[in-house]
């Protein structure tokens, strides 16, 4: 949602909605067609540009006008992109693909820079922590800490064997949420070290994103059709 109070869609017809807060369609070059479903969700920065990944392996940046401001696809060698785009302070864009790679954008569509191949599928999204780095997790069972000067490894927590599709959440206290297709609900230090795990019988794959309230209680849904909330101690 735009700070107009515009919202924005990918459907898997290729195309980027969008739509007024009454429901209408917006008018302009609106909608955009992308060349592939479009399941990342889009990302929306301060200047109104919209950012969105693509099946066909390309992230868009739209202007609010709904035309095309660039497209990146580092030569066509990227895969789908199921990622959704985190934006950093700086503008740099960061995204996961199925080609196993984390990249990293500037805001004129010109590579930063591309991690070196994780295990799986990047189909995470990104967040970006306050020291800078981004969490990303991996269809390896794997989470991982990347700089953001360069992509390299700041450290990489191993779950327990199922594939990480949910997108870390870091409460103010540094402790990271998020769920694995494990079937657990983890909870990591911030240096990456486990603090504990919840599980629950017939608990199902968690790779829904949590959320957190202002308790500190953690909600997330399972694969199973169940909806967990999870005391912590953060806040």
């Amino acid at each position: 949602i735009s700070s107009t109070g515009t919202i924005y869609v990918g459907s898997n017809d290729g195309n980027l909605y969008a739509v007024k807060s009454d429901g209408t369609s917006e008018l302009n070059d609106w909608p955009f067609f992308a060349d592939g479903a479009i399941t990342s969700s889009p990302a929306v920065a301060s200047d109104g540009t919209i950012y969105v990944g693509s099946q066909g392996g390309k992230l868009y940046a739209i202007e609010s006008t709904g035309k095309l401001k660039w497209e990146f696809s580092n030569n066509n060698t990227i895969g789908p992109i199921n990622s959704s785009p985190a934006i950093d302070s700086d503008g740099t864009l960061y995204f996961g693909s199925d080609d196993f790679k984390v990249y990293a954008v500037k805001s004129d569509g010109t590579l930063k820079w591309a991690s070196s191949e994780t295990g799986g599928r990047v189909l995470s999204s990104p967040t970006i922590r306050e020291d800078g780095s981004i969490l990303v997790g991996s269809g390896d069972g794997k989470l991982y800490a990347l700089k953001n000067s360069d992509g390299s490894q700041v450290w990489v927590f191993q779950g327990d064997g199922g594939a990480i599709r949910s997108s870390p959440l870091v409460a103010s206290d540094g402790i990271i949420y998020f769920g694995s297709d494990d079937q657990k609900l983890h909870a990591l230090n911030s240096s990456g070290t486990e603090k504990w795990d919840f599980q629950e019988e017939g608990m199902g794959m968690v790779s829904a994103s949590p959320a957190m309230g202002f308790s500190g209680d953690i909600y997330i849904g399972t694969e199973e059709g169940k909806f967990f909330a999870v005391e912590t101690a953060s806040a």
